[in-house]
């Protein structure tokens, strides 16, 4: 289930840009075919968040980054390594607003 929920996580959340991957089928390293399936973006979002957080949201809300948060992110990512900081997905969330 965890190389399965890695796969989902790297993917983009727009729907029209996820794919099912083969890697969530089968075992990257020994190729053997996994014996469940894998997690919906649902279930992910559950696992991180628990439900209840889940659960407040539906089309049509806004998610977005407080300042308290953002400030704390952007001190996470001043002390990464630089070559590290493009690979966070932190930046998107600072000063962040969304709609869903």
């Amino acid at each position: 289930l965890i190389p399965q929920r890695m796969v989902l996580v790297s993917q983009p959340t727009h729907p029209a840009m996820q794919r099912d991957d083969v890697r969530h089928h089968k075992c990257n390293v020994c190729t053997t075919a996994f014996t469940c399936a894998p997690p919906t973006r649902l279930e992910l979002m559950q696992s991180f968040t628990g439900p209840e957080i889940a659960a407040l949201l539906e089309e049509g809300c806004v998610i977005a980054s407080g300042h308290p948060f953002s400030e704390e992110l952007q001190k996470q990512i001043e002390s990464m390594p630089e070559h590290m900081r493009d690979l966070s997905s932190y930046a998107h969330w600072i000063e962040g607003v969304y709609l869903i």
